[in-house]
Formats: C-alpha cells, sequence, structure tokens
C-alpha cells in the first residue's frame, strides 16, 4: 500500500536535508569577525547554526576598510539568527561581488557550503 502523501513529503525532505548535510563545513566565529566582506568576490554561503550575525551595508554607522577602496562607513541593515542563510547569491550567482558586510555578533556558529 502507498505512503500517506505526508510521509512521502516529510522522507523527501529528510533526504534533502541529509544531502545538504554531508556537504556543509561547521564553521565557528567570535563577536565582531567579519564573515563576508563587502565588494570580494566569493562563493561561499552559510547557514546559521547558532547565534547571531549582523549585516552592514556601505552607509553611515561601521566602518570598514579593504586594501581596495581603503576605509568606508556602513549601516547596519539586518539581523539575522538561526536558520537564516547568508551568502546564498553567490552559490545561485545572483551576485558576483559581496553586497554587504556580515559579522557575528555574539559568537556564531555556522555551517559554511
Amino acid at each position: 500500500s502507498p505512503l500517506p502523501v505526508g510521509t512521502r513529503a516529510r522522507s523527501r525532505k529528510k533526504n534533502f536535508y541529509s544531502a545538504l548535510a554531508a556537504h556543509l563545513t561547521p564553521v565557528i566565529f567570535s563577536p565582531g569577525d567579519r564573515i563576508i566582506c563587502e565588494g570580494d568576490e566569493t562563493n561561499e554561503a552559510y547557514f546559521i547554526g547558532a547565534g547571531t550575525v549582523r549585516v552592514f551595508a556601505s552607509g553611515k554607522d561601521e566602518l570598514a576598510s579593504d586594501a581596495s577602496t581603503g576605509p568606508r562607513k556602513q549601516k547596519l541593515i539586518a539581523e539575522r539568527s538561526v536558520g537564516a542563510a547568508i551568502g546564498e547569491g553567490a552559490l545561485i550567482g545572483a551576485a558576483k561581488a559581496r553586497t554587504a558586510t556580515v559579522r557575528a555578533s555574539p559568537p556564531a556558529a555556522l555551517w559554511a557550503c
């Protein structure tokens, strides 16, 4: 007899998460550590397993710096916590360069892919 629809959906969801987990690497960041830097061209994305991250973009609150552009001011635009994804635009090719800077606040345990 066929499985009830809800059972099949749960089974597919479990298989998806198991396959995804096989490609993730745990990473721990201390408070204030920069996880992603606005303007960088990288392809990592992260899932937040514990803690909170703060997302900044060019604006006026936090001073950031890098060798190519020198100091620039950034504004807090969002906070993300457990279960959220960050940097996912890099995985799907939606952004060549990072559009924001992300910092751990407090310590954060992330899964990198």
